[in-house]
């Protein structure tokens, strides 16, 4: 995980190790995946590692789930909300289709949208009230 490199947020993906060394599989800028190395991904900021896996089982689970993702791109394309980067990283090593960063977004445009109807319900009482008199 690392800082977006424009907007808020961070940009996630899968650390991989193997024989050709550490190589990050992530949502590119077109939304489709990509294998790339780790200063690639990383650009001028430093990455974090989030999750790992040790168990011989939950990293044999995980990638089946990635060799699924990468052989049927149509089916896992991308969406902002419903299918980020986020939510492919979580997939591949947790199982689960999440995005916390996804989350708090909605919650706080819902908030923004409950905020400015209640300011504009309030201003349309001033204004009713007003010319009734």
């Amino acid at each position: 995980m690392r800082p977006k490199l424009a907007g808020p947020g961070h940009h996630v993906g899968v650390l991989l190790e193997g024989t050709f060394g550490q190589r990050i599989v992530d949502r590119g800028p077109d939304g489709g995946l990509r294998l790339t190395s780790v200063e690639d991904f990383c650009g001028p900021h430093e990455a974090k590692v989030e999750l790992t896996l040790s168990d011989v089982d939950a990293v044999q689970a995980a990638r089946a789930r990635l060799v699924e993702m990468w052989n049927d791109p149509d089916e896992w394309s991308y969406g902002p909300i419903a299918k980020n980067c986020e939510h492919f990283a979580r997939y591949v090593v947790l199982g689960r289709q999440e995005s916390p960063q996804s989350a708090g977004y909605v919650v706080a445009g819902l908030a923004v949208l409950v905020v400015a109807g209640v300011a504009f319900a309030l201003a349309r009482g001033r204004w009713a009230s007003s010319n009734a008199a």
